[in-house]
């Protein structure tokens, strides 16, 4: 049996699996040969003379999951590890490099509830939210409590209209920006 860490991972590679599908993204995951901080990655795709070809706009991606999301008001409250943390907001200050997001899947307390299966469906409970990562660089060793918004889930709409916004070649940490300063 696998650890249940490791089961968490495997449900939230599934869930951007199927909002990658939804939106109409191709999407890689764990692609890489060692792991830097970066998960994966949605790209953008069209049609060009016929044939179906990658746009070179792509978005990143962190991906966490939790049982753990505090509910707040506007906000989830989520305890990010100090290192992640330092590596995303010293990447979204870094000029000129593809954008990134953390996504983190809320599950469920119950473990039992965290998916179920039947012949007419397949259920993944509860939601991924995103958030781009505008923080300043912490030195905390363990952990940062952060904020996601709660008006932020990761849906195949709302990723269809990050990777949009990226292709005209506007800044996700700007909405951000937006979003923490009308809280």
């Amino acid at each position: 049996m696998i650890t249940e860490e490791h089961q968490k991972e495997g449900l939230s590679r599934a869930y951007i699996q199927a909002i990658a599908a939804g939106a109409m993204v191709n999407v890689s995951i764990g692609n890489h040969s060692h792991d830097y901080g970066i998960d994966g990655a949605f790209h953008a795709v069209s049609v060009v003379r016929g044939k179906r070809v990658n746009t070179g706009v792509s978005l990143e991606f962190q991906l966490k999951s939790t049982c753990c999301l505090r509910d707040e008001e506007k906000n989830f409250k989520y305890a990010l590890d100090a290192q992640t943390h330092r590596c995303l907001a010293d990447r979204a200050l870094r000029p000129h490099t593809t954008q990134v997001i953390l996504a983190v899947l809320a599950l469920p307390k119950s473990r039992e509830k965290w998916l179920e299966l039947s012949t007419e469906n397949l259920i993944l409970r509860n939601c991924c939210y995103w958030v781009a990562p505008i923080w300043d660089i912490t030195d905390n060793v363990s952990s940062v409590t952060i904020d996601i918004p709660k008006e932020q889930a990761l849906t195949p709409e709302s990723l269809q209209t990050l990777m949009r916004k990226i292709s005209r070649g506007e800044s996700l940490y700007n909405d951000c920006f937006k979003i923490y300063s009308s809280v």
